[in-house]
């Protein structure tokens, strides 16, 4: 039986990843696209063979559908959420979930009434290299875990054939420092990161210090075993994603691939803290954007359990609301200063 998807925004992230995506996944289709932009929505279902709507109630009056695929800006995700709860859509939204955590609470109560499977896109958490790294660590491979360290950085542009001209703009609002630029930055970067490495280290994170230089951002906290984990933001000053974990036993690293990003390739090693064997795995690496993709409907037909609560979702956009606070100079007589968190 075909699994039929509503695709609603069909822009940049849409059209370089999601689209192939669901065009490779076994049993699927895309059955609509829902974007308020006529033009483009009504040129990119042209080439996909589907009719495009304005909203999502109209599609789904329209066509068969299981679930809908969210790519649109975070401040409509709330809204498409509770449509798609509504009209008992399975429920595929990107990241973050929405833009505060009072609303991403509200969209997983409206999932959770309805009976609807709802998951947050982190891809990140499907990259092969990184489920390497995590898996070692989870497993023990590394003894106690000292600290973990991150990378982010975006300073080259993506790579990918369009179905219709839909060029990535988000980058056009980081161009300066400010505290409300750095919650925009976090929620659409730094999350990858956070809430992957909170999901490793199987607890919630506390921010001990946020610093600044022009647009590096560089924040420190501690998981509650006391694992130490700094995360530095450098877009638009590097183009480089990478983990580090130093354990006690060994210290790892993992480059992500990024499919439409080709100006880096996944690698991964292991260092072992006595006698310093190094060992570079072989790596079979999937696309993590399709896989994951492969994973939420296995998980909205209810053949495989859900990866991650969709509690998580709001548990990262709750960390980077507590990283914002602490760097906020409007907030610090309010909150503990980085010497007294120390």
């Amino acid at each position: 039986m075909t699994f039929n998807v509503i695709l609603a925004g069909c822009g940049y992230i849409a059209q370089a990843e999601h689209i192939p995506g669901w065009r490779q996944q076994d049993g699927a289709r895309i059955a609509a696209i829902v974007d308020q932009r006529t033009g483009l929505a009504t040129a990119v279902a042209e080439r996909l063979g589907v009719a495009a709507h304005g909203t999502l109630t109209g599609a789904s009056a329209s066509v068969p559908a299981d679930a809908v695929h969210i790519c649109t800006p975070p401040n409509s995700h709330e809204q498409l959420v509770r449509d798609a709860a509504r009209l008992g859509l399975h429920i595929l939204v990107e990241k973050p979930l929405a833009l505060s955590s009072d609303a991403a609470k509200r969209c997983v109560a409206a999932a959770a009434s309805a009976g609807v499977t709802i998951m947050t896109a982190a891809p990140r958490m499907y990259d092969s290299d990184f489920a390497l790294l995590g898996s070692k660590l989870r497993e023990g491979e590394f003894g106690p875990i000292h600290a973990v360290e991150s990378l982010w950085g975006i300073a080259l542009p993506p790579n990918f054939t369009p179905l219709s001209a839909a060029p990535r703009t988000v980058q056009a609002a980081y161009e300066d420092s400010q505290i409300s630029r750095l919650a925009a930055r976090l929620l659409e970067e730094s999350i990858h990161h956070l809430g992957l490495i909170s999901t490793w280290l199987n607890s919630e994170l506390t921010v001990k210090s946020v610093h600044n230089s022009g647009p590096l951002w560089h924040v420190t906290l501690t998981s509650k075993q006391g694992t130490v984990v700094t995360h530095t933001n450098a877009s638009p000053l590097v183009h480089r994603e990478e983990i580090r974990v130093y354990g006690e036993n060994a210290f790892g690293r993992s480059v992500p691939w990024s499919p439409h990003f080709p100006w880096q390739f996944g690698s991964t090693e292991i260092i072992a803290a006595k006698g310093g064997d190094r060992r570079l795995p072989a790596i079979a690496r999937r696309n993590q954007y399709w896989a994951q993709i492969d994973d939420f409907v296995r998980t909205a037909q209810g053949t495989e359990p859900a990866r991650r609560d969709p509690a998580a979702a709001v548990r990262d956009i709750e960390l980077i609301e507590s990283i914002v606070a602490a760097a906020n100079p409007d907030d610090r007589p309010r909150t503990k200063s980085a010497r007294q968190l120390g």
